[in-house]
Protein backbone atom coordinates (compact mmCIF):
# COMPACT_ATOMS: atom_id res chain seq x y z
CA UNK A 1 0.00 0.00 0.00
CA UNK A 2 1.38 3.59 -1.10
CA UNK A 3 1.08 6.12 1.11
CA UNK A 4 0.22 9.71 -0.89
CA UNK A 5 3.37 11.72 -1.62
CA UNK A 6 6.03 8.53 -0.94
CA UNK A 7 7.29 6.57 -3.52
CA UNK A 8 10.19 3.84 -1.17
CA UNK A 9 13.12 4.01 -3.78
CA UNK A 10 16.17 3.42 -2.06
CA UNK A 11 18.78 0.47 -0.72
CA UNK A 12 18.60 0.41 2.54
CA UNK A 13 21.08 0.03 5.49
CA UNK A 14 24.71 -1.07 4.13
CA UNK A 15 26.34 -4.11 5.56
CA UNK A 16 27.81 -3.62 8.68
CA UNK A 17 26.79 -0.43 9.28
CA UNK A 18 26.00 0.27 13.08
CA UNK A 19 23.78 2.91 14.48
CA UNK A 20 23.82 5.19 17.74
CA UNK A 21 20.23 3.83 19.12
CA UNK A 22 21.48 0.27 18.74
CA UNK A 23 22.35 -0.26 21.99
CA UNK A 24 18.66 1.50 23.14
CA UNK A 25 16.84 -0.12 21.05
CA UNK A 26 18.38 -3.93 22.18
CA UNK A 27 17.47 -2.67 25.73
CA UNK A 28 14.01 -2.31 24.70
CA UNK A 29 13.55 -5.07 22.69
CA UNK A 30 15.12 -7.11 25.66
CA UNK A 31 12.28 -5.32 27.78
CA UNK A 32 9.19 -6.70 25.43
CA UNK A 33 10.74 -10.79 25.32
CA UNK A 34 11.31 -10.89 28.74
CA UNK A 35 8.11 -9.37 29.80
CA UNK A 36 6.77 -11.71 27.26
CA UNK A 37 8.08 -14.55 28.71
CA UNK A 38 6.04 -14.51 31.88
CA UNK A 39 2.76 -13.67 29.60
CA UNK A 40 1.13 -17.05 30.17
CA UNK A 41 -0.63 -16.95 26.49
CA UNK A 42 2.97 -16.67 25.10
CA UNK A 43 3.07 -20.48 24.85
CA UNK A 44 6.74 -20.71 23.08
CA UNK A 45 9.80 -18.65 22.49
CA UNK A 46 8.69 -18.64 18.90
CA UNK A 47 5.37 -16.54 20.22
CA UNK A 48 7.54 -14.72 22.32
CA UNK A 49 9.40 -12.97 19.01
CA UNK A 50 6.40 -13.32 17.13
CA UNK A 51 4.59 -10.98 19.80
CA UNK A 52 7.76 -8.71 21.12
CA UNK A 53 8.47 -7.71 17.39
CA UNK A 54 4.67 -5.93 17.38
CA UNK A 55 5.47 -4.07 20.60
CA UNK A 56 5.23 -0.18 20.41
CA UNK A 57 8.67 1.13 20.94
CA UNK A 58 9.61 4.63 21.94
CA UNK A 59 11.10 5.29 18.64
CA UNK A 60 11.99 4.32 15.17
CA UNK A 61 15.12 2.60 15.04
CA UNK A 62 16.70 4.18 12.16
CA UNK A 63 18.74 7.39 12.07
CA UNK A 64 17.36 10.57 10.95
CA UNK A 65 20.31 10.94 8.83
CA UNK A 66 18.80 7.75 7.05
CA UNK A 67 15.18 8.31 7.03
CA UNK A 68 15.77 11.97 5.69
CA UNK A 69 18.30 10.48 2.71
CA UNK A 70 14.89 7.96 2.28
CA UNK A 71 12.01 9.75 2.67
CA UNK A 72 13.51 12.56 0.82
CA UNK A 73 13.60 10.15 -2.50
CA UNK A 74 10.50 9.00 -1.39
CA UNK A 75 8.60 12.48 -1.86
CA UNK A 76 10.05 13.11 -5.16
CA UNK A 77 8.83 9.63 -6.20
CA UNK A 78 12.18 8.25 -7.18
CA UNK A 79 12.74 4.62 -8.09
CA UNK A 80 8.67 3.19 -7.22
CA UNK A 81 9.49 0.27 -8.43
CA UNK A 82 12.46 -1.19 -5.77
CA UNK A 83 12.13 -4.11 -3.76
CA UNK A 84 13.19 -3.77 -0.54
CA UNK A 85 12.64 -5.75 2.69
CA UNK A 86 8.67 -5.66 3.68
CA UNK A 87 9.34 -4.86 7.20
CA UNK A 88 11.68 -1.81 6.21
CA UNK A 89 9.24 -0.48 3.13
CA UNK A 90 6.40 -0.09 6.16
CA UNK A 91 8.85 1.47 8.70
CA UNK A 92 9.55 4.10 5.80
CA UNK A 93 5.80 4.25 4.36
CA UNK A 94 4.76 5.08 8.42
CA UNK A 95 7.18 7.25 8.53
CA UNK A 96 6.90 9.29 5.38
CA UNK A 97 2.86 9.53 6.55
CA UNK A 98 4.35 11.34 9.48
CA UNK A 99 6.64 13.48 8.31
CA UNK A 100 4.01 14.55 5.50
CA UNK A 101 1.33 15.28 8.34
CA UNK A 102 3.67 17.14 10.17
CA UNK A 103 4.91 19.50 7.73
CA UNK A 104 0.83 20.05 6.81
CA UNK A 105 0.59 21.32 10.85
CA UNK A 106 4.08 23.19 10.33
CA UNK A 107 4.54 24.82 7.06
CA UNK A 108 7.78 26.64 6.58
CA UNK A 109 10.10 24.02 8.40
CA UNK A 110 12.82 22.45 7.22
CA UNK A 111 12.50 18.75 5.82
CA UNK A 112 14.92 17.55 8.73
CA UNK A 113 12.53 19.23 11.62
CA UNK A 114 9.72 17.02 10.72
CA UNK A 115 12.02 13.74 9.95
CA UNK A 116 13.64 14.73 13.48
CA UNK A 117 10.07 14.56 15.00
CA UNK A 118 8.46 11.54 13.10
CA UNK A 119 11.87 9.22 13.79
CA UNK A 120 11.59 10.47 17.71
CA UNK A 121 8.15 10.05 18.38
CA UNK A 122 6.46 6.50 19.18
CA UNK A 123 6.71 3.52 16.75
CA UNK A 124 3.63 1.11 16.55
CA UNK A 125 6.51 -1.81 16.25
CA UNK A 126 10.27 -2.63 16.21
CA UNK A 127 9.91 -3.15 12.48
CA UNK A 128 11.76 -6.65 12.73
CA UNK A 129 11.40 -9.93 11.80
CA UNK A 130 10.92 -12.50 14.83
CA UNK A 131 14.45 -14.06 13.36
CA UNK A 132 15.79 -10.90 13.35
CA UNK A 133 14.90 -10.63 17.27
CA UNK A 134 16.06 -14.09 17.99
CA UNK A 135 19.69 -13.01 16.76
CA UNK A 136 19.80 -9.67 18.34
CA UNK A 137 18.54 -11.36 21.81
CA UNK A 138 20.77 -14.16 21.47
CA UNK A 139 23.83 -11.42 20.97
CA UNK A 140 22.67 -9.73 24.22
CA UNK A 141 22.42 -13.05 26.06
CA UNK A 142 25.91 -14.17 24.72
CA UNK A 143 27.67 -10.87 24.99
CA UNK A 144 26.37 -10.34 29.08
CA UNK A 145 26.87 -13.82 29.20
CA UNK A 146 30.98 -13.08 28.72
CA UNK A 147 31.03 -9.92 30.97
CA UNK A 148 29.62 -11.69 33.82
CA UNK A 149 32.77 -14.34 32.96
CA UNK A 150 35.09 -11.72 33.11
CA UNK A 151 33.87 -9.67 36.08
CA UNK A 152 33.91 -13.45 37.98
CA UNK A 153 37.29 -13.93 36.69
CA UNK A 154 38.76 -10.54 37.78
CA UNK A 155 37.24 -11.30 41.03
CA UNK A 156 39.19 -14.49 41.41
CA UNK A 157 42.28 -12.74 40.17
CA UNK A 158 42.43 -10.15 43.21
Amino acid sequence: MAVRGCTFATVMKKLGSTSDFTEARDKELLRAVRRLVMDPRCKSMTEVYAQAVTEPCSRFWVSERRAAEVISKMLRGVDPDWKSVPLRRKMYQELCRRVIAWREENPGHPLSDAVFAAVNSQAPEFYLTPESAMVIVSRIMKRNAERRRAAGQEINNH
